[in-house]
């Protein structure tokens, strides 16, 4: 029997790529740009909710509180950027292929600058599909702790903050309840390609 080594490490490249697309499941997408590893994953998620409730000065008692509306709720993330995990070869091939990605950025900043100065709020996703409406994006910072021997980012801490727009832009759109973000699992893979094979049969026997 004849061993094709070539033939061997293409399949293990494709076992670890189908491998590594099965651990990279999309976290959120905040209109074309989606938190994962090897774009911009978060650390950490804070959402905040408040409520105004303005105080009327009574002499010698207490204030009088009365409700005046709630405040727009903000979501707070913690990311971080290796550069070494930004990937700009086969993988975001796949990913792209895959629609998972839908365009290709090098730098994860610079495609939610992008993003953020084209001045229209976005759609926010969960990685679940759920649609939690329109949201934008109201300020962004990012420190650089670790270099490479050519200065460039090697590790850096995002700090970004959406505050939320509304249920929809106009008053008559049409939003889902759920969107699919284009990302097939393992098991999800096998199971289609079963069903393939079946027909198949079928169809031919």
């Amino acid at each position: 029997m004849k061993i094709d080594p070539l033939a061997l490490i293409g399949a293990n490249l494709r076992d670890q790529v189908e491998n590594y697309l099965d651990q990279l499941p999309p976290l959120m997408m905040w209109g074309d740009f989606i938190f994962q590893l090897d774009t911009m994953a978060y650390k950490q998620l804070t959402t905040q909710e408040s409520w105004n409730w303005a105080a009327q000065s009574r002499f010698g008692r207490a204030d009088r509180l009365q409700y005046t509306g709630k405040k727009r709720p903000t979501i707070k993330f913690d990311c971080e950027i290796y550069a070494h995990l930004v990937n700009q070869t086969i993988l975001t091939m796949v990913l792209k292929k895959q629609g998972v990605v839908n365009e290709v950025v090098v730098n994860p900043i610079t495609a939610l600058r992008l993003q953020a100065n084209s001045k229209i709020p976005q759609m926010l996703v969960t990685g679940a599909g759920e649609v939690k409406g329109f949201w934008v994006m109201t300020d962004m910072s990012r420190t650089i702790d670790e270099f490479k021997l050519n200065s460039e980012a090697k590790h850096q801490n995002v700090a970004l903050t959406l505050q939320h727009y509304g249920a929809r832009l106009e008053q008559d759109q049409a939003v889902p309840d759920t969107v699919s973000l284009g990302f097939t699992t393992k098991g999800s893979k096998i199971k289609s390609a079963w069903a393939e094979m079946k027909s198949f049969i079928e169809e031919h026997s």
